[in-house]
């Protein structure tokens, strides 16, 4: 499935640099995270499960970020006990995820303004 949603994503809604939208496993500076709760606010994040990578991604877009990428091996044949997510379910968001960013309008961004106004905690949830 992270397959087919990668090869999806870099078609429909390619964010540069990246190639695995799937991942669960990222580091962002916090002045990146700054900017992006002064684009979104409260709206940061709507999604919640493996779609809300996904979502994160899409939104970051915007900021055209620099994004590197380091390689790792899941060794699925490891795990104790098999996966908890549920299939269907996953891939119904994460595809409205798709549509609802391909004919949504991004949001406009001010860098003057992103300077004076630091994060609040409390728009994490």
């Amino acid at each position: 499935m992270s397959y087919g949603a990668s090869w999806l994503f870099r078609i429909a809604a390619r964010v540069p640099g990246v190639r695995d939208y799937t991942c669960g496993y990222r580091l962002y500076n916090r002045t990146f995270v700054t900017k992006l709760d002064m684009c979104y606010g409260d709206n940061l994040f709507t999604e919640s499960g493996f779609a809300c990578m996904i979502d994160l991604l899409l939104k970051a877009k915007v900021l055209k970020p620099k994004i590197a990428e380091i390689p790792m091996v899941l060794r699925y044949d490891q795990k104790p006990t098999a996966s908890k997510m549920k299939i269907l379910i996953t891939i119904t968001r994460i595809l409205k995820l798709l549509f609802k960013n391909l004919s949504s309008t991004p949001p406009t961004f001010n860098q003057q303004e992103t300077a004076r106004i630091p994060l609040k905690i409390g728009n994490c949830k």
